[in-house]
């Protein structure tokens, strides 16, 4: 979650240390319910000044002004307010500008942001229909220019979303032993800016592995403000980068992650700042975590069961050969095998991530087992010992040494070689001798 924002200070002020995100709205509220001083108008527009937002400051300034004599202790403070925003430029930020970013957005990336269309037309009148301002930190703001500043409809929007996103914890970017990070669940997509930070802290890794950002934002209004605030057609167009925007969001979400469950094992979920976790979104997501364990289990016991009691011997007609992209030789050394393995008359199935956020795991094996029906395994440099029960006792292994790595030198690793495991290629006296 979100740690809280840091005060702002505004260098021209010098005024009371301001956390405008979190006192305007409490201010304004409480002239509203219990009336106030001009000293709490004043901290108002200190707040909008503190933001860079001139001409909100602007209107509450001349507010205070008016009343002024009522307390004469602020007439410095005023003072100040004054000339800051007489250095301040405008914040003022043109509605058509924001429906023709997002426009074009749609229209760049038709097959992300087609879902978006529908909702278009009503998102674009009631954008024009608000006043927009943009802080001197890049946020966007909006106030509804047709009531009075102190009716509680007048705040339209006014989050600290970049703020409060670039102070988010997060996970850090780390693989799995699968070699690729879990992946990465938004939940909302009201500013650009959480989506920003998620996919620069998750990097791609040196190898080129890198964590999947699932994006789900089911009312479309937010996620064309999103879209408004800032260009993320970048981000949005990247490979890695699945969205489910609209009603239904959820599910379909949910339909995908359980369509693909041999490509993850784990997933990591984030609100959207200024939104609460959805608890029975993050249940949903723990169920299939569970579900894969238990159809991983299943087919297990039953390549055990069709497996057991193979015989041996006769060249074999299918073999599966489990490699890695994320890798510099073996994945072409693996394809070359394959080859190798048609030429000679035989059929090969290649196991291996089918892009740079998918992972090989037990339930990928397994399931690749179940529906080839090998009557080999082949993998370089490891040995039936680092599959522990995933590979039946009765389907043949050849493991093809191509590097000196260290679980190939350990007594286990050499101990789990049976009569039906070859192991090839780089042999090292102390396989055998140690």
């Amino acid at each position: 979650m979100p740690t809280p924002s840091a005060p702002i200070e505004n260098p021209v002020m010098a005024g009371p240390r301001l956390r405008p995100w979190e006192s305007i709205p409490r201010d304004l509220e409480t002239l509203r319910t219990r009336g106030g001083t001009p000293e709490v108008g004043l901290r108002i527009a200190e707040g909008f000044a503190a933001l860079g937002l001139r001409e909100p400051a602007s209107v509450w300034a001349k507010a205070v002004g008016e009343h002024l004599g009522l307390d004469p202790s602020i007439g410095e403070r005023f003072q100040r307010v004054g000339e800051s925003l007489a250095s301040m430029p405008e914040s003022r930020v043109d509605a058509e500008a924001l429906i023709e970013r997002a426009r074009a957005s749609i229209e760049r990336l038709p097959d992300r942001l087609g879902a978006l269309r529908e909702a278009f037309g009503a998102w674009a009148d009631r954008t024009r229909a608000l006043g927009w301002y943009r802080t001197t930190g890049g946020e966007l703001v909006a106030f509804d220019t047709g009531v009075e500043p102190i009716d509680e409809r007048w705040l339209r929007r006014f989050a600290g979303a970049r703020e409060a996103s670039e102070a988010a914890l997060l996970e850090a970017n780390l693989p799995r032993p699968s070699g690729v990070p879990a992946p990465v669940i938004l939940h909302g997509m009201s500013s650009p800016w959480m989506l920003r930070r998620l996919c620069a802290h998750y990097a791609p890794l040196p190898l080129g592995a890198v964590a999947r950002i699932i994006v789900l934002e089911e009312d479309p209004a937010k996620a064309l403000d999103a879209i408004a605030q800032e260009s993320l057609d970048d981000e949005l167009a990247a490979e890695r980068v699945r969205l489910f925007l609209g009603p239904g969001g959820a599910d379909a979400m949910i339909a995908w992650l359980e369509a693909n469950d041999a490509h993850w094992s784990s997933a990591q979920y984030y609100a959207e700042p200024g939104r609460s976790p959805d608890p029975a979104l993050a249940e949903r997501i723990r169920s299939l975590i569970e579900a894969q364990s238990r159809r991983c289990a299943a087919l297990i016991r039953s390549n055990a069961e069709a497996y057991a009691g193979r015989s041996s011997g006769g060249a074999p007609e299918r073999v599966l050969i489990i490699t890695t992209r994320f890798s510099t030789y073996i994945q072409h050394a693996a394809r070359d095998i394959a080859s190798a393995t048609e030429k000679a008359g035989a059929k090969a199935r290649l196991v291996i991530e089918p892009d740079a956020c998918s992972e090989i795991n037990g339930l990928t094996i397994a399931q690749a087992i179940d529906e080839f029906r090998p009557d080999v395994v082949v993998q370089l440099n490891y040995t039936r010992a680092q599959f522990g029960e995933i590979l039946p006792r009765g389907l043949a292994m050849v493991t093809w040494v191509q590097d000196a790595m260290p679980h190939l030198f350990r007594r286990e690793t050499g101990e789990s070689v049976g009569e039906r495991d070859l192991v090839v290629g780089s042999i090292f006296k102390s396989f055998v001798s140690e």
